[in-house]
């Protein structure tokens, strides 16, 4: 039988494996299959009524390579694991989501996706949601705490030119966070903007408040010149930090690092025009253990 708990290794390994950029920027092996809760077995969809593919027991579905132009409708509510890669799909909404109330990991990569709307609906199971390399402008927004427990997301290879303050305020317990191979920095007036991490604005609410938990950041292969030490606030929990193959970063301001007590990766490779570091960098993360300025 194949246990639910496989699909957790699945999402904490991608981190542990490699960084976030390397995983989004490259084409892999999809980590999704279909499987039943007891057999494996292949199933041609289009032969079957939607009725009988609801009342499947399956827990994992890969749909790639589909010429998929809208979300399946017709799917298992036992699914915990959707792989949905290298379609044709424009939007999604959530409404279409919440049918699929055990669904832990979501891949949306390579697709068409110029929107995302989560709408009222709570999707409380998703863990990892990947939208890689779609054609989305901005940071998907949502209405209150839409998906609490969303711990990994990808926007790489979204043509991204700006996040607005409070972004990624409706995913509060957001760990790992990759918005590497975007267009971050490309225009010098718009870029991150402050409090872009935050939770709330108000200092004794994001206090009250659960979240400010991201863990891992990737902004590798963006555009930055430099990272502002307005960012910091919300990513206190802040471990490693992704900052390769940055062709215009120029420095690293120790008043950044200094809002960032406890990291202890910093990754600069590279980034061949960062040319200046202030020494107080180092006194300022005083638990780093791996810091490459390599090539």
């Amino acid at each position: 039988m194949l246990s639910p708990l496989l699909i957790l290794p699945l999402l904490l390994g991608t981190t542990a494996l490699s960084p976030a950029s390397r995983a989004a920027s490259r084409d892999v092996t999809t980590f999704f299959q279909l499987a039943q809760e007891d057999t494996w077995e292949n199933v041609n969809l289009t032969s079957m009524s939607c009725e009988d593919q609801r009342n499947r027991t399956w827990i994992t579905l890969q749909l790639t390579n589909s010429s998929l132009t809208a979300f399946p409708i017709c799917l298992p509510e036992a699914l915990q694991s959707l792989d949905l890669s290298n379609n044709l799909l424009q939007e999604v909404n959530g409404t279409e989501i919440a049918n699929l109330p055990q669904l832990r990991v979501l891949s949306l990569r390579h697709n068409h996706l110029w929107a995302v709307r989560w709408g009222s609906e709570t999707l409380s199971s998703l863990l990892k949601l990947d939208l890689s390399f779609n054609k989305l402008s901005s940071v998907p927004s949502c209405l209150g705490s839409a998906l609490p427990n969303l711990r990994w997301l990808s926007l790489a290879g979204n043509p991204l030119i700006e996040i607005q303050p409070l972004a990624f305020s409706c995913y509060p317990q957001l760990q790992v966070l990759n918005l590497s191979v975007t267009l971050l920095g490309q225009d010098a007036s718009r870029g991150i903007r402050d409090s872009a991490f935050a939770i709330s604005t108000d200092p004794h609410e994001a206090m009250d408040r659960p979240g400010n938990s991201i863990e891992v950041l990737d902004l590798s292969r963006t555009f930055l010149e430099t990272i502002r030490p307005e960012w910091a606030r919300g990513l206190a929990s802040l471990r490693s930090l992704y900052l390769t193959n940055m062709p215009r970063l120029r420095s690293l301001d120790s008043n950044f690092l200094r809002s960032l007590p406890g990291l202890r990766e910093l990754h600069c490779q590279d980034s061949h025009s960062l040319g200046f570091v202030q020494t107080e960098v180092f006194d300022s993360a005083p638990h780093l253990s791996h810091l490459s300025f390599e090539k």
